[in-house]
């Protein structure tokens, strides 16, 4: 077709072309447009006035906070053999050294590892339950022993299906009476990919676990199956094949009910931490149950800022490293900037330049986020 046939008529000049503005509103028009511009690109960086808010440095979180059941443990403790009949833990003389941050990866089951077969019998006039096989049998690796492993019964709509998970339990030290009518905070601890609960491997360490004593869940699902994921994703096909996935954040909430009801635990201070596929989840739990959680630490993870209007209220802390090849720093960082823009202000970031994925990593864990996440509370 030659170029004549391809001249537009008047008519389409006029509609693909408008004419200028007049002077005064065409600079008013340029700037506007230079100002939305610039705007944009600061959401997406992550700088400037809509940057999210820097975590707390570590040294002014030094001291905790008095939460009415904090001890001064003299260092000489030991964690103890439990006492529960049920208990798979070994027993042990020497601090096992819990300072030292896991190196990852799936290791041997050893004594806090699922057996064959789970701790409960399941069965009933309420019809068959599907048995779960976990994902992983030390999501704690060596730590696991300190942990009980049972089973919890998820009722769902069209069947049930049982829940496999592990469970720590506070006990004072010796020498040492808590009142007979504290209540204690539960932290959920959402694994990862691989079945590695590494907030639950750092919620043990003397500094966390003798200053802020708390009962640990950990949960396990099955392969192919994740905690929560956003109806919709970036143009990423790693990302997008999770949409289709099955979602087991809604089971974990019902063991935490569950739990509420059978120990001392206060249900104003419950929380939910997890990295990467665990990120996610922690995400979706402030999202879709925020009455449950009174904070959430996000590591690793990621959301769309599409659901952000229902997601301030609970308090967040969240961190990324910079060189995270698989889920984009910005895929949390403009949650957090979204939310604060929204009026809630309880809500940090941190990036780690040098760190990629590395649900392990210790800087992920800073002295400071403990006496910030025990002392949120639901009003």
């Amino acid at each position: 077709m030659s170029s004549q046939q391809r001249q537009p008529s008047p008519e389409n000049q006029f509609q693909h072309h408008p004419p200028p503005p007049k002077s005064g509103a065409g600079i008013l028009w340029i700037v506007t447009i230079l100002f939305v511009g610039a705007i944009g690109f600061i959401i997406v960086k992550g700088t400037g006035v809509l940057a999210p808010r820097e975590a707390p440095p570590v040294e002014s979180a030094a001291d905790a906070a008095d939460l009415g059941i904090k001890l001064d443990i003299p260092q000489a403790d030991h964690m103890t053999v439990y006492e529960d009949p049920d208990a798979n833990v070994t027993e042990v003389t020497e601090d096992p050294g819990l300072d030292i941050p896991s190196t990852g990866g799936k290791g041997p089951g050893g004594p806090g590892a699922v057996g064959s077969a789970g701790t409960n019998e399941f069965g009933g006039a309420e019809g068959p339950i599907t048995q779960t096989v976990p994902r992983h049998t030390a999501p704690m690796e060596g730590l696991t022993r300190f942990f009980h492993f049972k089973s919890f019964v998820v009722e769902g709509k069209d069947e049930r299906h049982t829940l496999p998970y592990f469970l720590y339990k506070p006990r004072a030290p010796k020498g040492v009476k808590w009142p007979e009518d504290a209540k204690f905070p539960l932290v959920l601890v959402l694994h990862d990919a691989r079945g590695i609960a590494e907030s639950g491997e750092y919620l043990l360490q003397d500094s966390v676990r003798l200053n802020y004593p708390a009962f640990i869940v950990a949960p396990v699902l099955p392969e192919k199956m994740i905690w929560s994921f956003p109806s919709e994703i970036p143009d990423d096909p790693r990302l997008k094949a999770n949409l289709k996935a099955k979602q087991g954040l809604g089971d974990a909430v019902q063991l935490v009910q569950d739990l509420i009801n059978t120990y001392p635990i206060d249900p104003t201070r419950v929380y939910v931490m997890g990295c990467a596929e665990g990120g996610f989840g922690a995400y979706g739990a402030v999202l879709n149950y925020p009455e449950t959680f009174a904070a959430a630490v996000v590591i690793s993870g990621g959301w769309t800022v599409k659901d952000t209007p229902r997601m301030k209220g609970v308090p967040i802390w969240a961190m990324h490293g910079d060189k995270d090849k698989f889920f984009a720093p910005g895929l949390s960082m403009n949650v957090l900037a979204y939310i604060q823009q929204m009026g809630q202000r309880n809500v940090f970031w941190k990036s780690y330049p040098d760190i990629g994925r590395d649900c392990s990593n210790q800087a992920f864990f800073p002295r400071a986020l403990w006496p910030w996440m025990f002392q949120q509370k639901k009003k």
